[in-house]
């Protein structure tokens, strides 16, 4: 008994972290649209461990750029058709995901990440965009 305590008060510190570093990304990251960046919403209840932006123009060249600064991100969110089936055999098509997929750019929220952190990735992804592709060099 004493256990499950214990893991629900870890469960609950962690979602508390989660859910202040997201507030906090959200606040950095708010307003982007005209560099072409947009927050994903999360629907009301949900646990994420990673903010997502959808990033319209260049976004494996943002991801690349910030990789090399080891930062913590991703860009993974496949396409659901992946999980059925081979895609060349398949005839379902998926355009939304697939279209997420190609866009999505993950950023880390979770108790491994801080403030200090977190402003430095959101100001890094602002320069980023703000300037263009001649940043990216």
């Amino acid at each position: 008994m004493v256990f499950f305590y214990l893991l629900c008060c870890q469960f609950f510190y962690q979602f508390k972290v989660i859910k202040k570093n997201m507030l906090l990304l959200i606040e950095k990251l708010n307003g982007l649209e005209n560099l072409g960046i947009h927050l994903f919403d999360f629907p009301d209840g949900s646990v994420p461990w990673r903010c997502n932006l959808l990033v319209d123009n260049n976004r494996d060249q943002l991801l690349n750029s910030l990789l090399n600064e080891q930062l913590k991100i991703s860009s993974w969110y496949p396409s659901v058709d992946l999980f059925f089936e081979r895609r060349s055999q398949s005839l379902v098509e998926t355009p939304i995901s697939d279209e997420i997929s190609s866009k999505i750019l993950n950023v880390w929220v979770n108790e491994s990440v801080d403030e200090s952190y977190l402003s430095a990735v959101s100001g890094r992804i602002i320069d980023v965009c703000s300037r263009g592709l001649q940043a990216l060099n």
